[in-house]
C-alpha cells in the first residue's frame, strides 16, 4: 500500500498533519519538499556509446 500523509521536519523530527493510515510498525519513505532549484545536469553527446549492447547481455543473463 502506498499512502501519503502531509506533516513537517523541524529540529531533526518529522510532524504529521494527519493520523498515519497504519496501525504497526512500517518502513516508510520520506520525502523532503524544497523550495531549491532542482540541479539539472547536461547531457554529454556519446556518454553512453557502446553501453546498450552491455546491457543487452546482462538482460539476457537476469531473463528480462
Amino acid at each position: 500500500m502506498l499512502a501519503s500523509v502531509k506533516g513537517y521536519y523541524e529540529k531533526g523530527k518529522i510532524t504529521l498533519r494527519e493520523k498515519a493510515p497504519v496501525e504497526s510498525k512500517t518502513e516508510v519513505v520520506v520525502t523532503f519538499l524544497t523550495d531549491s532549484p532542482l540541479e539539472v545536469f547536461k547531457r554529454i553527446p556519446g556518454a553512453l556509446k557502446g553501453k546498450y549492447l552491455s546491457l543487452m547481455i546482462l538482460m539476457s543473463h537476469w531473463r528480462i
